[in-house]
């Protein structure tokens, strides 16, 4: 909702794109109407101030009759914002749009844009989209560098593809000096989603080889990869008894309510899936039953050769 003291030509324009009479032909019917001064600033306010309410194809199509009717009047910051809004809506279509317009313009896209987009397009399941469009930033008078670097390795470590970051850490080691710590962890946090410890236990090896010591966030989220594993293996409740205390100690009690709710509420599995003879917690309780049990049989050998020494006596008296 507009504030009464808006100019009346953003108030205008709002109202003309979040109406939710008429369809797209009919919005730019009316957008032709509209007499007013079209700015570069104008249009940013407009988007930001219906981006919450308008369905995302009437900013679209309000963005479009922009850039036609202003041309080279919109600048680099229109072309981002527009781009950004449709990436945080997960719009696949409008921004691929959007991005066409802003090569079409010859206007540059900056590194926090790349970033939204590629995390959007990852999200989507778009993966190779994404890395597409990173090898070929130049078309974007984008460059390859420390932060973009960083944003499509975040995006494709937060879903779990941590092998195809790496491959990008690997083409692109220039470029990262000085940010490796940030990598790591993201490659770590990727190998912890696969639940694959063996690959996360190598990132850990390689940050201490090159002097890179791993902080709480690396063994937390090493712990948690670790965790996870072993309950698929059927290693459940032993590994939350450890875990959850270590996590209270350290102070991360939000970490610790977390896996105690997973150890609380996690679905119930089939007993002979679990294996949990495996943990060192269930052999010692099974050492502990053995031996009750055998304690149990000495007792009652006991018992009965008393009973026969006790007859024998008997006899003997009588």
């Amino acid at each position: 909702m507009l504030p009464a003291s808006s100019p009346p030509e953003l108030q205008e324009l709002c109202t003309i794109v979040s109406s939710a009479i008429g369809g797209l032909d009919d919005l730019e019917s009316s957008l032709n109407e509209f007499s007013a001064s079209l700015t570069s600033s104008l249009v940013t306010q407009v988007i930001d101030s219906c981006k919450s309410e308008a369905p995302t194809r009437r900013l679209l199509r309000f963005f479009s009759w922009c850039h036609k009717n202003l041309g080279y009047g919109l600048q680099d910051k229109d072309y981002n914002y527009g781009i950004r809004v449709f990436a945080e809506k997960k719009d696949h279509t409008a921004m691929n749009i959007v991005l066409s317009d802003l090569v079409k313009a010859g206007r540059v896209m900056e590194a926090q844009t790349f970033g939204l987009v590629t995390e959007a397009l990852v999200k989507l399941g778009k993966e190779d989209e994404a890395l597409g469009m990173f090898k070929n930033l130049d078309k974007y008078k984008c460059p390859q560098d420390g932060v973009t670097v960083t944003a499509i390795v975040n995006a494709l470590c937060a879903q779990g593809h941590a092998k195809r970051a790496e491959g990008v850490v690997l083409h692109h080691r220039d470029k990262i000096a000085g940010i490796e710590p940030c990598i790591y962890k993201s490659l770590l946090y990727g190998w912890s989603v696969q639940e694959n410890v063996k690959e996360a236990r190598k990132i850990i090896k390689e940050m201490k080889s090159i002097r890179i010591m791993p902080d709480l966030f690396c063994y937390n989220t090493f712990l948690r990869g670790f965790c996870l594993q072993y309950i698929a293996l059927g290693v459940y409740c032993p590994v939350y008894d450890v875990l959850i205390p270590e996590f209270c100690r350290g102070g991360d009690l939000e970490k610790g309510r977390e896996l105690w709710d997973e150890a609380v509420f996690k679905p119930a599995r089939n007993e002979e899936k679990l294996r949990l003879i495996e943990c060192t917690n269930a052999k010692a309780e099974v050492k502990v039953r053995r031996r009750t049990g055998k304690t149990k049989q000495t007792k009652k050998k006991r018992k009965i050769l008393r009973g026969m020494l006790k007859k024998k006596k008997k006899s003997a008296a009588t």
